[in-house]
């Protein structure tokens, strides 16, 4: 499995320095403005001060996204003429004013999003599921990282075990993930542990997955709203009651003997055409990098498991040669999807 931050500790370290530092604004477009000055900013202008962000490669992303400005354009413009930049977002903010929330850390804008964006923090994660994890007897963080776009925990337990095939043993684990800038959903899900490689799989279809969406926040639109501690501590907490119900359900023994048994069913799928041509259609259907196919087909015929569950196997596998934390988590998600394809699926990929 592929390894982040050192420990748990360390991660709950670095997300207590970034809850310190981080604020969230609503404010209209009609108010804000693009400036250039050694630099690209936001500003917005305020009865009780000005606000002036500097701007993150993503919150770049998401402006020119939300701008319907092409992302190569709006960068040539960035890297060459930064006051066209500016005159052409400044353009758009006035034209079709909109309410938009920033989320900044540091006075630096790290995300540019909806005002009906929903605030799942990792503190509030952290404070929600770490006491539910200490009570799992037997249960290990195996890997955890977070960084300016993703906290990850991923946790197995010795507790529930059970074999796919005989000798090859599994455990039972979760995954919890966030993003706090728009990157994806807050996700609970079960982790299946392979013991033989110390690899996992994500099985998605068994967990739970909740958008940042909410209801659309109201404010005065003449001025910039800066919300407090209290406000985004009186978030919804029946959300995080059904998450903790959703992450007790993931480790229930019942759960983990579903997936194991879905799990055994994929050694009867053969692979009936060249391991190859398998992993050439893996790679067009799943837009896998050259070197994630190479990987996969390195692992497939090494292990000799030329079956349905060989494949998912070399997928974890491959999983810890990614380039990144988050797509080394994209691959055993991955390996999850092969193993819910349904017969036609599996006969696009291996017959």
């Amino acid at each position: 499995m592929y390894q982040g931050v050192k420990d748990i500790r360390e991660l709950c370290y670095q997300v207590e320095e970034m809850t310190r530092n981080k604020k969230d604004f609503i404010v209209n477009t009609k108010h804000l403005d693009m400036v250039y000055s050694d630099g690209v900013y936001l500003y917005a202008e305020n009865g009780d001060g000005d606000y002036n962000f500097s701007i993150n490669d993503l919150t770049h992303q998401q402006i020119a996204s939300r701008l319907k400005i092409p992302y190569k354009y709006y960068m040539k413009m960035y890297d060459e003429n930064p006051q066209l930049l500016t005159e052409n977002v400044n353009t758009w903010f006035k034209q079709f004013p909109e309410n938009r929330m920033i989320r900044t850390y540091d006075e630096r804008a790290r995300a540019f999003l909806s005002d009906r964006y929903m605030r799942r923090d990792n503190h509030d994660l952290l404070r929600m599921t770490l006491p539910e994890l200490k009570q799992v007897p037997g249960l290990e963080i195996s890997s955890c990282n977070v960084n300016d776009e993703k906290l990850y925990i991923k946790a197995t337990t010795d507790r529930l075990k059970a074999d796919v095939v005989p000798g090859d043993t599994v455990q039972a684990g979760i995954v919890i993930s966030n993003s706090e800038v728009g990157l994806g959903s807050f996700r609970v899900e079960p982790l299946i542990f392979r013991l033989v490689c110390n690899n996992g799989m994500i099985a998605a279809d068994w967990g739970m997955k909740k958008y940042h969406v909410g209801k659309r926040i109201n404010h005065d639109d003449e001025q910039i709203v800066a919300f407090t501690d209290e406000t985004l501590k009186a978030d919804d907490d029946a959300f995080w009651l059904k998450a903790r119900d959703i992450l007790r359900a993931a480790l229930k023994e019942e759960t983990f003997q579903e997936i194991v048994n879905h799990l055994s069913l994929t050694t009867e799928n053969k692979i009936e055409i060249k391991p190859r041509e398998t992993i050439e259609r893996m790679t067009k259907i799943y837009q896998l990098k050259e070197e994630e196919s190479d990987d996969l087909l390195t692992e497939l015929l090494s292990a000799g498991e030329l079956n349905q569950y060989g494949l998912i196997n070399a997928t974890t596998v491959a999983s810890k040669q990614a380039e990144t934390y988050e797509r080394a988590t994209e691959l055993e998600r991955l390996a999850g999807e092969i193993m819910n394809m349904d017969e036609n699926k599996w006969k696009e990929i291996a017959a």
